[in-house]
C-alpha cells in the first residue's frame, strides 16, 4: 500500500535518510503489512483475533523501530557495550562474612561489543539514551513498545492485552524517532 502510494507521489518518504536500500524495502514492507493488518482488524468480530491482530501489529510496529534505533547507533558509530564474566568459580566464604542469597564468586569479567545486528532492543534504546541521542521521554516510550511486543512470547505473556491505544502508541512513538532521525545524524 505505501510503496504503491509512493510510487504514485501521494506519500513522501520518511525513510530517506536510510540510504541502505535492502533495510528500508524491509521497513516499509513491514509498515505495508501493519497497515493491511489496521484493515483486517477493522473487519474482524471475534475478540480474540482482534486482539492477536492488534498485538501483530504493535510486532512489526516495534520490530520498524527497532531497525530505526540500530540504523541511529550505526550512524554514529556507537558500539553497544556487553559485559560477560568467564571462568566464573566459587570462593569459600569465610565465617564472618554471612550471604544472604547467592554464593560468592571469582571471575573474570570481560568488556565488549555487541554486534550491531545482535544487539537487543533494550541495550539499544538504554545506549541511545546514556549516549544522550535521544531524550530519556523517548527512551521511556520505545521501552513501553519493547514491553508490549515481549507480549508475543506465549509462555512469558501476562494477562496485558494489546489494545488499540497500544498500536496508536506504537505508531506515535515510530512518528517521535522519525522526527528525531535527520537532527541526530548531523551531530
Amino acid at each position: 500500500m505505501v510503496q504503491e502510494q509512493k510510487r504514485k507521489g501521494l506519500v513522501s518518504d520518511p525513510f530517506v535518510f536510510i540510504s541502505d536500500h535492502r533495510l528500508k524495502a524491509d521497513i516499509l514492507d513491514a509498515l505495508d503489512f501493519s497497515a493491511y493488518l489496521t484493515v483486517t482488524l477493522s473487519g474482524a468480530r471475534e475478540g480474540l483475533f482482534k486482539r492477536e491482530l492488534r498485538r501483530t501489529n504493535v510486532l512489526y510496529i516495534a520490530s520498524v523501530i527497532e531497525a530505526v534505533c540500530l540504523f541511529l547507533l550505526e550512524k554514529k558509530k556507537v558500539l553497544v557495550e556487553k559485559v560477560e564474566y568467564k571462568y566464573v568459580c566459587p570462593l569459600k566464604t569465610p565465617p564472618e562474612v554471612s550471604i544472604s542469597s547467592g554464593i560468592l564468586v571469582f571471575a573474570l569479567q570481560v568488556r565488549g561489543t555487541f554486534p550491531l545486528q545482535n544487539t537487543p532492543f533494550a541495550q539499544a534504546i538504554q545506549t541511545l539514551k546514556a549516549k544522550k541521542i535521544i531524550a530519556e521521554s523517548l527512551a521511556e516510550d520505545l521501552d513501553y513498545i519493547r514491553e508490549a511486543r515481549n507480549t508475543q512470547h506465549l509462555y512469558r505473556r501476562s494477562s496485558k492485552h494489546i489494545s488499540q491505544g497500544d498500536v496508536e502508541s506504537a505508531l506515535a512513538t515510530l512518528k517521535k524517532i522519525l522526527d528525531q532521525i535527520p537532527a541526530s545524524i548531523k551531530t
